[in-house]
């Protein structure tokens, strides 16, 4: 008789008005996760080819505010920085790396991710992608209609455009 009072009280699934709030908190903690995640543009620094090279380009970079984090793959003379958007851009990082004595070619791309609540189902998330679409600035982009986000990249040259256009 104890077996079967435990198996029916874990097969009972909870009042619906006692886990409403919560599933509601859960989901606005993760709107708010989404908000917070960081830009992350790759710059092309040819010339940045050892490991001293890189170490002054990440030492100028991080002066920056908002900075998050900085990868530098010294093979190909790529740096991967991520940051807080609306606080750093890429401009401004682009000069950062010109202040420690490198150039950087013009091939930078930014990733961002946006954040469209009323994107929840496939249909809301197929006119979010027509609308990305007509937009030259973008690269690729993804949709998650279950999270409600956008990820977006881009060209970075062209993001103030993008920003203004969307």
């Amino acid at each position: 008789m104890h077996d079967s009072e435990s198996t029916d009280s874990t097969d009972i699934p909870p009042d619906d008005a006692s886990t409403t709030p919560q599933h509601k908190v859960e989901d606005t903690d993760q709107l708010s996760q989404s908000v917070n995640n960081p830009d992350v543009t790759q710059f092309s620094i040819p010339a940045m080819d050892c490991p001293s090279c890189a170490q002054k380009v990440i030492n100028s970079v991080r002066k920056l505010d908002a900075i998050q984090n900085i990868d530098s793959q010294v093979a190909t003379g790529v740096l991967t920085v991520s940051y807080e958007s609306g606080e750093v851009t890429p401009d401004a990082i682009i000069s950062r790396i010109q202040q420690a004595g490198y150039g950087v070619e013009n091939t930078s791309e930014t990733t961002s991710e946006f954040t469209v609540p009323e994107m929840d189902c496939p249909s809301c998330a197929n006119k979010v992608e027509n609308a990305l679409d007509d937009t030259h600035e973008i690269i690729a982009h993804e949709t998650r209609p279950t999270t409600g986000t956008v990820i977006v990249r881009y060209n970075s040259v062209n993001s103030v455009m993008l920003i203004s256009s969307t």
